[in-house]
């Protein structure tokens, strides 16, 4: 619907490597700030550039390797209907950021932050969607 309109100005990739950005540094914080309990921001902040760079150009490839699967070798049959795999990364991608984005969050989250939140994953799967 609107993909055709907004494909003019940012497409499917660019989106998804905003988000896969957004991911990375929302795992790279948790990591640095959590598992390894380092206290120097310039380290962490340091550290996360990185691994967030690194995390983004490897799902990335991921990505356009199965967008560009011309021969359905990804592809998956759930209850008789095919589903492509890069639908299926996508949304995998999506479960894993609202799982990490819950139980990172400090305090208890809004219900207009939520709101929001899903607006955004509703507008992303419509727009990336293949």
């Amino acid at each position: 619907m609107y993909s055709e309109f907004l494909n003019e100005y940012i497409t499917d990739v660019q989106y998804f490597e905003g988000f896969i950005g957004a991911f990375g540094t929302i795992l790279s914080f948790i990591y640095f700030r959590r598992v390894l309990k380092l206290r120097n921001m310039s380290v962490v902040v340091g550290l996360s550039f990185l691994m967030t760079w690194i995390l983004r150009k490897s799902l990335m490839n991921l990505y356009v390797n199965l967008r560009n699967d011309t021969e359905n070798k990804y592809n998956v049959n759930i209850m008789n209907n095919e589903m492509k795999g890069v639908n299926l990364y996508i949304l995998f991608i999506i479960l894993v950021t609202s799982v990490l984005v819950y139980n990172v969050a400090l305090k208890k989250i809004s219900y207009v932050s939520k709101l929001v939140y899903v607006f955004f994953i509703a507008f992303f799967y419509f727009f990336v969607k293949q």
